[in-house]
């Protein structure tokens, strides 16, 4: 009966050490790999260049320059689960990767990332002629090695590029991440779901462009336009006239003055027979006496026949 119970604790035991195991592989992150372009302000898998940018950079005797950047993460903090690393980026040909001089020979320029920066390991090669697919496109080659799981999250590796001072609006460069042949991306244990899972997401035909566009047009803003308003030319200010006021004197009325004609006595006049009587008008004297005589005849014939 002993027996019995401790064979079953532990049956129970192992499987529940078991569940365990399997609950944490099921919720244990696939890692992903990425990729950046860089150039000033700009930064994604695509990425806009203006044309004045790359002529002012060709008149200094420069370039414009991009920076390429791969990185990884499973989504877990400071988890360090890989060591192993290797891939191909290829590029666009008229494109200028970084290097420098050692020795007699060329090796690129790169730039170790924070989750690279503890693998001890490190190998970077430009691709042999003979070894490009012959598109349009350069390569290079990075890998990592290591003893023990030291790689993390985040930038792997940076390349820097120069933008040819020949580029104008329309032209667009392109990066691809193409696993090739013995590409790897595991840890100390090999573990190929890993590697799966990583290649997987860099499976596109283009992970990044770098586009040259125009300028936009500048424009002067015009001024608003109004219609002026009507010119009005004021009426002349005329001074009112001052009128001369004249208060008029009082009237006063004058002393009447009746002037008295002098009385004269006429002189006694002597009339002759020839004289005609006095009228006051000389030549007239003859008819008025004739007009009497008449209308006395006239007076007396009327009474004779009444």
């Amino acid at each position: 009966m002993k027996n019995s119970l401790k064979a079953l604790c532990a049956t129970l035991a192992i499987s529940a050490v078991a569940s365990t195991a399997v609950a944490t592989n099921a919720f244990a992150a696939e890692p992903t790999m990425s990729f950046r372009l860089d150039s000033g302000s700009a930064s994604g898998k695509v990425i806009e260049i203006k044309e004045s940018a790359i002529k002012a950079a060709a008149a200094e005797d420069k370039a414009v320059e991009v920076k390429a950047t791969i990185s990884v993460d499973n989504g877990v903090k400071d988890d360090y689960y890989w060591c192993a690393s290797g891939i191909h980026l290829f590029f666009d040909e008229d494109l200028t990767i970084s290097t420098k001089k050692v020795g007699s020979g060329t090796k690129v320029n790169y730039e170790e990332g924070v989750a690279s920066e503890n693998i001890s390991g490190w190998e970077v090669l430009m691709m042999e002629a003979d070894a490009l697919p012959g598109d349009g496109t350069n390569g290079v080659f990075y890998a990592t090695m290591g003893t023990e799981n030291l790689g993390t999250n985040g930038d792997i590796i940076t390349f820097t590029f120069s933008v040819p001072n020949t580029a104008v609006a329309g032209d667009e460069f392109n990066f691809n991440l193409k696993p090739q042949d013995k590409d790897q991306f595991t840890n100390i244990d090999g573990d190929k779901a890993m590697q799966e899972s990583v290649f997987a997401s860099v499976a596109a035909d283009i992970e990044g462009t770098i586009k040259i566009v125009a300028d936009a047009p500048t424009t002067t803003p015009e001024p608003p336009t109004t219609t002026p308003a009507p010119t009005t030319t004021p009426a002349p200010t005329t001074t009112p006239a001052i009128v001369a006021t004249t208060t008029a004197a009082p009237a006063t009325a004058a002393p009447a003055t009746t002037t008295k004609a002098p009385t004269t006595t006429a002189a006694a006049t002597t009339t002759s027979k020839t004289d005609a009587p006095p009228t006051g008008v000389p030549g007239v004297g003859v008819a008025v006496a004739g007009l009497v005589a008449a209308a006395g005849a006239a007076f007396a014939l009327r009474k004779k026949n009444d």
